[in-house]
């Protein structure tokens, strides 16, 4: 080799080279050290295809008591040819056999090297991957359903201690099966209802509208999110119902948010994934639902008219329901007995509370958000409508509030819980609404019906040209592709 000009040349035990400067010849101890680790990584380096002892870069090193033995070193390869066919390519450790004793794969009794003694069946590893659905060419994931079959039992059982759900771990194990099962028909419901937009779209834009679809997802999706939140973050936990009606998913993921106390989405997700689902599923489910509700209110009358006499058939048919019971609107002010020693010391604490009201001009709400210790004290105290007979309130309290004169402090009562002073803001008699006050009502009500069965026609259509296929349909956790006829 020529050295480059102004280096020097080297000698090494390996041959001549041009590092630019030189050594005195290495001592044999040195050399020999050498000549071990150079063969350790040769034999390392001959497990490819092709390799051959003549093709070793500079002269063999000597025999020593450190080089490999003769026969780990495999032959000579032939000459390459370039027409001879493709080889099959070599076995993986992948698609080897199962290991059994005795087998080819190693020693009677003992497993090959590399290979774990008892492999996972395949089902518990990769289970979450498992289909449970397909619509069209859409499939359904288990792991996306019990991600979200997690998340609700999260919001459920926030307050239950960890001990508490170990104990009762079997019922929540049915529960989530539940949950899945529910799950897996919506999952169905909402790939049906996208796959009818996919079909609408001009077929020579339909690229343009996914790509469109893909890059402002993920800001409706936060933005919905947001306002549901801060909704729910005003609501009492007696509107929540009305919240979930309106966006079941969103109140779900908005309710855990509130729980755990997170606030941005990048949060969300590092939580949302220790529970088997992610934001990205999310978004996805969130665009799949609202581009699929978007053909459906073009498909069908979303305010299909109703007639006066079939208002005037529905208020005479269910006329009982427009009987409004004996309510009242109250306040409390509360001493609870748990919280004092003695029944005396309780006493004088509800007596301050209702003393700064007599005397001392104080708002009752006012009082009762800084010194009340009832369940009602960070609404000021406050029971919207109660009606007669609601068995949430204690008798002794229940007696007073359809007793008292409005807008007036009753004395000191006593209850299971403690001592209570209540203030009767308003109520109302037991009285029927009239047709004309309820006609409102009764219209919105018989739209909804009629909407809900249009709804319930459209995805039977939708069902009748989609092929389908579930888990539950063969009874088992293997897909089956759908026949024909399916």
């Amino acid at each position: 080799m020529r050295a480059l000009p102004g280096l020097k040349s080297l000698r090494t035990p390996f041959g001549t080279g041009s590092l630019g400067v030189t050594v005195a010849p290495l001592p044999l101890v040195a050399r020999m050290r050498i000549w071990r680790v150079m063969a350790v990584v040769g034999a390392a380096m001959t497990t490819g295809p092709g390799w051959s002892q003549s093709s070793a870069v500079g002269p063999a090193p000597p025999a020593d008591p450190y080089t490999l033995p003769a026969e780990s070193t495999p032959a000579s390869a032939p000459p390459l040819n370039m027409n001879a066919p493709a080889r099959e390519p070599e076995a993986t450790v992948a698609s080897l056999p199962p290991w059994s004793p005795g087998s080819a794969l190693g020693s009677a009794g003992s497993p090959p090297a590399g290979l774990p003694v008892k492999p996972h069946p395949a089902s518990a590893l990769f289970q979450p991957a498992e289909t449970v659905a397909r619509v069209g060419e859409e499939c359904v994931f288990r792991g996306d359903l019990e991600g979200d079959a997690e998340l609700i039992l999260a919001t459920m059982l926030h307050k239950i201690p960890p001990e508490e759900r170990e104990k009762n771990r079997s019922q929540l194990d049915d529960q989530r099966e539940k949950l899945v099962a529910q799950l897996l028909k919506q999952a169905v419901d909402r790939k049906l209802m996208y796959l009818e937009f996919i079909r609408n779209q001009p077929t020579d834009k339909l690229k343009e509208v996914k790509a469109n679809i893909d890059r402002k997802i993920g800001e409706a999706f936060e933005e919905d999110l947001n306002e549901v939140l801060a909704k729910l973050q005003k609501s009492s936990e007696e509107e929540y119902n009305e919240l979930a009606r309106q966006d079941s998913q969103l109140f779900r993921l908005a309710l855990y948010m509130h729980q755990q106390g997170i606030s941005t989405t990048v949060e969300l997700d590092r939580y949302l994934r220790r529970l088997g689902t992610s934001v990205k599923y999310q978004q996805q489910a969130f665009a799949e639902r609202k581009l699929g509700q978007q053909q459906l209110y073009t498909s069908i009358e979303m305010q299909p008219e109703i007639m006066p006499d079939e208002m005037l058939q529905y208020y005479r048919e269910r006329q009982q329901e427009f009987v409004v019971p004996m309510r009242a609107k109250w306040e409390r002010l509360t001493a609870r007995f748990d919280r004092f020693p003695d029944k005396a010391a309780c006493g004088a604490m509800i007596a301050e509370m209702g003393n700064e009201v007599v005397l001392g001009g104080a708002p009752f709400w006012a009082v009762a958000k800084r010194r009340s210790q009832g369940a009602d004290a960070d609404k000021g105290g406050l029971h919207d409508w109660t009606n007669w007979g609601d068995l949430s309130v204690s008798r002794p309290l229940h007696e007073a509030v359809f007793s008292l004169p409005l807008q007036q402090l009753s004395a000191i009562i006593e209850d299971a819980e403690g001592l209570h002073i209540v203030r009767v803001i308003e109520r109302e008699e037991t009285h029927t609404i009239p047709f004309t006050e309820a006609q409102v009502e009764i219209k919105k009500t018989l739209q909804a019906e009629k909407r809900a069965a249009e709804v319930v026609k459209y995805i039977e259509q939708l069902r009748k040209r989609t092929p389908i296929w579930t888990i539950h349909e063969n009874g088992d956790s293997e897909l089956v592709p759908p026949t024909a006829e399916q």
